[in-house]
């Protein structure tokens, strides 16, 4: 990455001293409410931008992307943590991938930043697993200390030059502090220094930091961070760096890997595991719905198989049937027909039967036209079920294939979800 400076730090707005004046202090009763609201916000408008998530970069995963409100925000900063050999690091580098794959077909220039305090990245599987390499900066952080100055460092210079950036922080867990590290190394008078408490103010500090940082240059970081079990019976397993991760984290990912296997048969007749089924449990969410639970398949060494992935959701939720080694799943035959007078005529259902994956996938990259957006649509009908807000965010996505494929709108608002339309169309026109 080239050399980039600092730029001039963004003039504060100031407020303006209020005149008094009864005729004034009358008219200002006859004021609404959203007329307060706009001369105020008129003077916040930069904690206003910030307070918006300006890019999702989506997974290309329907049933991951809407777990996470649409993909990794932008801005924000997400805990991915979980057990060892779970899929933590996997899940990350999708995540970068996510990004890349948003940011690559613009003109745009953009960077991920990969922190290591493990020194465990394997460039060469990420470049399998489709992760574009070239955009990588891998930077080496012994301590917590350094991994703060790289960061910081880094998002200045990358706003600077224009230059979106992903950052990832491969593990927090494993890096100690400044005073630690040097007491490890037999070079502190003080046997004592750093202590336990050391660390978790520090992250602490570190985050509250980063995180106006994050938000007004967009940028989003990753937290990978080891779990431990909860020694006092909790269901949520023990984090590395206090509190700090827990409070700042918008999103808190939990990397489960389940006891569900996939096998396969080699030539030999050996049958040997070629991916595993994860949860990815998001016990924080302040983007969407919080304690939502989505299961993905990772390939071992291609990491998230999404055409896997999908078929698992439909399976899971009743839509594939299943007659020994084959697979049904109710399909339109095309998209809605014009009829008479301007009228559409529905699309005719057929039933689309296939053995394994590859037909699957086939089907889900184009190999029928309509397919994918039919998965689609049976993805975001099932997932409203869980909330009004939700069914209403997705409402206008719904309706555009119900039209496509049924001529006609068919998911029905409620009452109380037209009132909540309302409160989203207002919240829309304002941002």
């Amino acid at each position: 990455m080239e050399e980039i400076t600092f730029g001039a730090p963004p003039q504060v707005p100031q407020f303006d001293k209020p005149k008094a004046s009864k005729k004034k202090e009358v008219k200002q009763e006859e004021k609404s409410m959203a007329d307060y609201i706009s001369d105020l916000q008129d003077d916040d408008s930069d904690d206003e931008a910030m307070s918006e998530i300006r890019f999702f970069y989506p997974f290309n995963c329907t049933p991951l992307d809407i777990n996470f409100g649409g993909g990794v925000p932008s801005g924000r900063i997400i805990e991915v943590f979980g057990y060892e050999s779970n899929g933590k690091t996997s899940l990350a580098l999708e995540m970068t991938k996510a990004f890349t794959s948003y940011w690559s077909n613009t003109d745009e220039k953009y960077a991920v930043l990969w922190v290591e305090s493990e020194m465990s990245i394997d460039k060469v599987r990420a470049a399998y697993m489709g992760v574009d390499i070239k955009k990588f900066i891998v930077r080496e952080a012994e301590t917590v200390e350094d991994a703060q100055e790289r960061m910081v460092d880094y998002i200045q210079r990358a706003s600077q030059k224009g230059i979106k950036l992903f950052i990832v922080w491969d593990t927090l867990g494993s890096a100690p502090t400044r005073n630690e590290y040097i007491n490890s190394q037999g070079l502190s008078k003080n046997k004592y220094a750093g202590g336990m408490a050391e660390k978790p103010r520090i992250v602490w500090t570190m985050l509250r930091t980063l995180k106006t940082m994050l938000a007004k240059t967009d940028t989003s970081l990753i937290l990978i961070n080891p779990a431990q079990p909860d020694m006092e019976g909790g269901f949520i397993p023990k984090t590395p760096g206090g509190n700090g991760p827990k409070f700042f984290s918008s999103i808190r990912t939990w990397v489960r890997k389940t006891s569900e296997r996939m096998l396969t048969t080699l030539p030999s007749g050996v049958e040997i595991e070629r991916a595993v089924v994860v949860d990815v449990y998001n016990y924080k969410n302040k983007v969407t719905l919080p304690r939502q639970t989505t299961k993905i398949i990772l390939d071992n060494e291609r990491g998230l198989d999404r055409a896997d992935t999908m078929m698992k959701y439909l399976f899971i939720n009743g839509y594939i049937k299943v007659a020994g080694s084959w697979k049904t799943i109710t399909m339109p035959e095309s998209y809605a027909q014009n009829g008479l007078e301007g009228s559409k005529i529905p699309a005719p259902m057929m039933d689309f039967t296939y053995q394994n994956k590859t037909k699957f996938e086939e089907a889900l990259n184009g190999g029928i036209p309509h397919f994918r957006d039919w998965v689609d649509y049976l993805i975001y009908v099932k997932s409203t079920e869980v909330s009004p807000l939700l069914k209403v965010r997705l409402a206008e996505k719904i309706w555009n294939y119900e039209l496509k494929f049924f001529g006609e709108k068919r998911m029905i608002l409620t009452d109380e979800e037209h009132r909540l339309a309302d409160m989203v169309s207002q919240e829309i026109k304002h941002q």
